[in-house]
Order: C-alpha cells, then sequence, then structure tokens
C-alpha cells in the first residue's frame, strides 16, 4: 500500500479518489493544486495543499502521486504536471481497474488509467500518462503513445498506433492499422478510416434538430 497525492481537485481527481479508495490497495491522503487554485482548505475531508508546498508537506520518500487531470489543453496541463510531480522526485501510480480486462503482458507505464469495463487486448504497449476509459476497447497490437486520453466507449482496432497527446473522443472509432501522429484530436462518434499528420482533427456535422416537437411526431411512429 502507498500513501498517494492526487493533483487535482474537481470531479475527476474526486472519482479518481473514489477509485483508488475503493478499488486499489493505496490510500489517499491529500489532494494538491496550483496554489493560486486552493479555494478551500481540504476536499473529501483531507488537506488540499499547494503544489509548490507539496513536498514540505508530504515527503517523495514518503508519498506517491497520481496526476488527477483529464485532457485540458489537449492533454498538455496533464504532461507538463507529469513532468513536475517527476522533477520533484515523487513516484507515479498507475491505476487499473478491477472491472477492466487487460491481457496478460500489456505493457503500461506509470501515470495510467485503465478504467472500468475498459478492454485491452494482447501484445498492447501504453506509454506513460495514458488514460484509457469506461468501456474503452484498445485492439491487440495496438501502440498508445505518452499523455494520450481515450475517452468512454471509443474502439481502437487492432494495430492502431496513437501518437503522444492525442485525444479520442467518445464512441469514436479508428479502424485497423490506421496511424496517428501527436496531438490529434478525434470527435465524439467520429469513425477514423484514414491516418493522419500530427495536430489533425477529425468532427462530425452536429445531428439537426427538427422543428417538429415529440408529441407530433406521435403520428409518424410505429410500434411492433
Amino acid at each position: 500500500m502507498s500513501k498517494v497525492i492526487i493533483f487535482g481537485s474537481g470531479g475527476w481527481a474526486q472519482y479518481l479518489h473514489h477509485c483508488l479508495t475503493h478499488d486499489s490497495p493505496h490510500e489517499v491522503v491529500a489532494f494538491t493544486v496550483d496554489g493560486e487554485y486552493v479555494k478551500e482548505p481540504t476536499l473529501l475531508g483531507l488537506p488540499v495543499v499547494p503544489f509548490e508546498d507539496l513536498p514540505a508537506r508530504f515527503h517523495p520518500e514518503t508519498h506517491r502521486m497520481l496526476v488527477g487531470l483529464s485532457y485540458q489543453q489537449m492533454n498538455r496541463l496533464r504532461q507538463a504536471r507529469y513532468a513536475q510531480a517527476k522533477a520533484k522526485g515523487y513516484e507515479l501510480i498507475s491505476y487499473v481497474s478491477s472491472r477492466a480486462e487487460v491481457a496478460p503482458g500489456v505493457e503500461l507505464g506509470d501515470n495510467c488509467l485503465i478504467l472500468e469495463k475498459a478492454i485491452v487486448q494482447p501484445f498492447v504497449r501504453i506509454g506513460a500518462d495514458v488514460t484509457v476509459c469506461a468501456a474503452a476497447i484498445v485492439g491487440h497490437h495496438t501502440t498508445i503513445r505518452d499523455h494520450a486520453f481515450v475517452a468512454p466507449a471509443a474502439v481502437l482496432l487492432g494495430l492502431v498506433g496513437i501518437g503522444e497527446r492525442c485525444l479520442i473522443g467518445a464512441n469514436s472509432t479508428v479502424y485497423q492499422g490506421i496511424q496517428l501522429e501527436e496531438g490529434c484530436l478525434i470527435g465524439m462518434g467520429v469513425c477514423v478510416n484514414e491516418s493522419a499528420k500530427a495536430g489533425s482533427v477529425f468532427i462530425q456535422p452536429s445531428p439537426e434538430q427538427m422543428p417538429q416537437t415529440s408529441d407530433e411526431l406521435i403520428p409518424f411512429l410505429r410500434w411492433s
């Protein structure tokens, strides 16, 4: 068991506190954020410590960290705090949900999250500081490089390559063998069937809102 400090104080960090508390051997002992963002002295009954002061309160030799940020600034903010935590001497933990399915032999870096109902197939390589959200599927022989974020129910088919800091949106699909270079943004529900250069963006049109109300459409609905 490790005593862990979570970087972050928002909803995502609180969710990760719940995961670690109820589904890991670790004990969360504090939250930390940049000093200017400390609004309250405690959160969920634990101290909120300015990141600048953290080593004096919770020494790196006796405590570990988890950077509990999501995909702000196309993952750059999490990447920066990850590097700063390591520079302060902290070891970063990874969390794999007991309800995820991860094949034996999968390579996994530090500060990674594999959340509930995610499936990670054999021969997958996942770098450092990568998040694979609930119900996402990472197909066999896929490589996900550092600081990427795979949102809920996204599907990466086999032999896919995901570059650093890519953001793969919820319910999107990346077809087999596709290679995405660093910093690509895949919007929600998009199906990607071509490889892409760094910084590429794929989105689909917003759904059309019809002028009729749902009650006005009742005569046209058919029930089995």
